[in-house]
């Protein structure tokens, strides 16, 4: 259960997660049911709870999805989720809400609750739902193949403490430098694995300078044949002096007080 007198933040899957202060509560890349090996998917109780509206899912502001690949986003789920609490608003790239209106159980009524967004690369945009004020910057996507998918990074306030999710952000310091990202103040800072173990990615870190680093994105350790999580806190053990102070979740239920 979510404290009520400090800001929490629960790990869904992969990079979901949901942080919560009292009456606020912001939701990130949380419904993936089709989430491919290694990786964690949205368990179906997490769903479950969503649909129904129960703690520590319950009164859910903002439902943001950084991309619409399947470890992320689920089209389905989503529209049910939503057509159940109508006091959520989603926030996501247009080609999240593409998907969401294809999807065989859209309803054309669940648009009141639908901003999508065309933000060009490196270009951000204000916007402020349920008096909660957030950023969104397009940041490029991780791997060379990806170049073309719109990633969206989110840089909310809840209790006076900035959140910047960076979705797969590619960790090069020429996706960061284009935009404002580096002059602002971020106090937690969620970022995928790589972030980690590459010296761009922990440059980035530091350039940010957020009060702590939230690690997601990790592998499942019992599918992990690549050795991901191996490999990303051996180079966190050799570079943890340099960085502040970092939490990796790991499994999914987790919950940080922030």
């Amino acid at each position: 259960m979510f404290s009520r007198s400090k800001p929490e933040l629960i790990y869904i899957a992969n990079s979901g997660v949901c942080v919560q202060f009292k009456d606020k509560k912001v939701m990130i890349d949380g419904v993936h049911i089709k989430t491919p090996n290694p990786y964690f998917p949205t368990h179906e109780k997490t769903i479950e709870k969503m649909l129904l509206n129960k703690e520590p899912f319950h009164n859910i502001d903002l439902m943001l999805f950084t991309h619409h690949h399947t470890d992320h986003f689920d089209a389905n789920a989503t529209n049910e989720i939503l057509k159940r609490n109508k006091h959520i608003q989603l926030v996501a790239p247009e080609t999240v809400l593409n998907m969401l209106s294809a999807s065989e159980n859209y309803n054309p009524l669940l648009a009141s609750q639908i901003r999508a967004v065309s933000i060009p690369k490196h270009k951000s945009m204000q916007m402020n739902l349920h008096d909660i004020p957030f950023e969104i910057t397009h940041l490029i996507h991780d791997g060379e193949t990806y170049q073309g998918v719109e990633n969206y990074a989110y840089m909310f306030e809840i209790k006076n403490k900035v959140y910047l999710h960076v979705g797969d952000a590619q960790a090069a310091m020429s996706n960061f430098e284009p935009t404002n990202i580096f002059d602002k103040h971020v106090d937690v800072l969620i970022v995928p694995f790589p972030f980690i173990g590459l010296s761009a990615g922990r440059k980035i870190i530091k350039q940010i300078g957020p009060q702590r680093v939230i690690v997601v994105h990790l592998p499942n350790k019992k599918q992990d044949t690549m050795n991901w999580l191996h490999n990303t806190m051996k180079v966190y053990k050799k570079y943890h002096d340099e960085l502040p102070p970092t939490e990796f979740l790991t499994k999914p239920g987790q919950i940080i007080t922030l």
